[in-house]
């Protein structure tokens, strides 16, 4: 496959997952490389999280493959958008690419706005556009359990130093915040009160809205919002909780580092125009 949509140019970069064996499909935040091999195997024993889907939307993600198929050969239909939209209960597939729709961005603003009780977020690469970043603070302020998993170690520092700038006003704001130590986190996904969660390559900063292409499974079911309720759980008792002792004793010049950081993403996220309604 290109590895841009559209005629193989660079962009949008296609980073979605979506996987049809049979009569399942698969998506999430794993790539196929040894980053995600266990150690044990010779692998980098990367954290990930994936989800495998039967039933009639199997359909539908292979006429998403199908879709982007020929997207990638430069197909006459153009890069478009994809979302199952009502057709399921339970669940919602949505795949976007890098527009003024931002669909997959939408849901979880829709989701953090209706909120009362959680938002548990785990994302690798977590600096999240100011109108996320607002629905969060209010979300907060009004009493709503917003804690955040992200890395302890990761691949790309400058997403980890430019969130880590901004660790200290998330704290002020009713912010819980862990980095996870076990392993290289990658994984992409949440869950808002007892009725919702996705699953996917979602990942909340301001370059999944202007570059890439993403695709997430809306879950709606209960029963399965608790399973990745307890999985978020495992998690953090294997993360360290951010404090404000902890952000004190970084030097200066790692400081200075995250805030020079924190200067070029808030930049691009004013360029993506994804500021607050």
């Amino acid at each position: 496959m290109a590895p841009g949509l559209g005629h193989g140019g660079l962009l949008p970069r296609d980073h979605s997952r979506v996987i049809v064996i049979d009569d399942h499909a698969y998506t999430g935040g794993a790539a196929w490389g040894d980053e995600w091999l266990p150690e044990r195997r010779g692998g980098r024993g990367w954290h990930d999280v994936c989800m495998r889907l039967e039933g009639p939307c199997v359909e539908d993600f292979a006429f998403l493959f199908e879709r982007r198929w020929r997207e990638a050969d430069g197909g006459s239909e153009g890069v478009r958008d994809y979302a199952t939209g009502r057709k399921y209960p339970d669940l919602e597939l949505v795949a976007d690419t890098p527009d003024d729709n931002a669909r997959v961005y939408a849901r979880y603003r829709e989701a953090i706005r209706r909120s009362r009780e959680r938002i548990w977020i785990e994302n690798a690469y977590f600096f999240p556009p100011a109108g996320m970043l607002k629905d969060l603070v209010d979300a907060a302020a009004r009493g709503v359990d917003v804690q955040i998993i992200l890395p302890g170690e990761t691949d790309l520092p400058i997403i980890k130093r430019a969130a880590r700038a901004e660790h200290a006003a998330w704290l002020d704001r009713g912010f819980t915040i862990f980095e996870y130590q076990r392993d290289v986190l990658h994984s992409k996904f949440a869950l808002v009160d007892g009725d919702w969660c996705t699953i996917g390559t979602f990942n909340a900063n301001p370059s999944s809205l202007s570059a890439v292409n993403e695709v997430n499974l809306f879950v709606f079911d209960p029963a399965f919002v608790a399973q990745v309720a307890d999985l978020f759980s495992r998690d953090r008792a294997d993360s360290r909780p951010v404090t404000r002792g902890t952000l004190a004793a970084r030097s200066l010049r790692g400081k200075a580092a995250d805030w020079l950081a924190h200067g070029a993403l808030s930049l691009l996220d004013k360029l993506v125009k994804t500021s607050p309604d």
